[in-house]
């Protein structure tokens, strides 16, 4: 009866961080229209297959317009955004999509009738989603060798208190603001989140109003728990 107890514990205690992250996340809005939500929850050897974008070869190469949007989702992880920023889709209530309905359905019902255009489309924005990411032991080289790297932290509150990168700083409106005013366009500047989804949106946002030199790391900080400091508590 007690390990039952205990176990009931753990997991309502879990189901409150989770509740409490995706809450705080939903505060991170100026970058994340039409972005993509990080999973919860991964052991570190899905951690690493989730960064390995080979393991997304088969399912990109079958991608139709038969194919259901989780089935986009996962082969396109920031297809989403993608879909949002070319055709409204995907954005909010009105222009939103279920996992289950298929991609030639949720076009047609956008009035988008090309449907070959719109997977070129997501095919050249993922290949450019892979373009500006950095593994995390590159990134840990670039931190060893002294580079002036400004190291962002796009995650909600709650979850920066769980675990952090040394050097991160918090993506603040403060801080945002701060920077389109007053940073050189050609910063090197890596963006982070929890499994590298947020970050890429973040990435493509900075990307969008002129700097030059920004990266996503590949996998977040859950991949940079696994392969670089083990020492980091994972969530």
């Amino acid at each position: 009866m007690a390990g039952n107890n205990r176990l009931i514990g753990e997991r309502a205690s879990r189901r409150s961080i989770d509740i409490r992250v995706e809450q705080a996340s939903n505060t991170h809005q100026f970058w994340r229209k039409g972005g993509t939500a990080d999973t919860i929850g991964s052991d570190c050897a899905t951690s690493a297959k989730m960064s390995n974008m080979e393991s997304l070869a088969m399912a990109i190469s079958t991608i139709d317009k038969n194919s259901t949007m989780e089935e986009v989702l996962s082969a396109y992880p920031g297809a989403r955004r993608a879909l949002m920023r070319r055709y409204h889709i995907g954005g909010c209530g009105h222009c939103g999509f279920a996992p289950q309905e298929r991609l030639g359905d949720v076009l047609r019902r956008h009035n988008v009738l090309a449907v070959n255009e719109v997977i070129t489309h997501l095919q050249a924005s993922h290949e450019q989603d892979e373009r500006i990411q950095i593994q995390p032991k590159e990134l840990a080289r670039l931190l060893g060798d002294g580079a002036k790297v400004k190291l962002l932290d796009v995650r909600a509150p709650e979850e920066q208190q769980i675990a952090r990168i040394e050097g991160g700083i918090p993506a603040t409106q403060e801080l945002v603001q701060e920077m389109m005013a007053s940073w050189p366009k050609d910063t090197l500047i890596v963006t982070y989140c929890h499994q590298g989804m947020r970050s890429l949106d973040a990435a493509s946002y900075l990307i969008g109003h002129g700097f030059t030199n920004v990266r996503s790391l590949a996998g977040g900080i859950d991949a940079w728990a696994c392969e670089v400091d083990r020492s980091l508590p994972r969530y």
